[in-house]
């Protein structure tokens, strides 16, 4: 048997960071996979708002309030 760790990509249409439900909601999601110990990825695009965002917002984990486990690719 398995360790029982997965790999997990959450995917999302963008708009992360933001203040968003639906970001908030796919990263509290994610967040929760991680804490079971799982390799989450989130996978979201890089549109002109999110890229202001992120000079905006310079800690994403800390934003949220997620664990540092989670990997981002935008």
């Amino acid at each position: 048997m398995g360790s029982g760790k997965i790999k997990i990509a959450v995917i999302s249409s963008g708009h992360i960071p933001s203040q968003w439900a639906h970001s908030i909601n796919t990263m509290k999601m994610a967040n929760a996979f991680s804490k079971l110990g799982h390799n989450v990825e989130v996978l979201t695009v890089e549109r002109y708002l999110e890229r202001k965002n992120k000079q905006r917002i310079k800690d994403i984990y800390k934003f949220y309030g997620i664990s540092k486990n989670i990997n981002f690719i935008f």
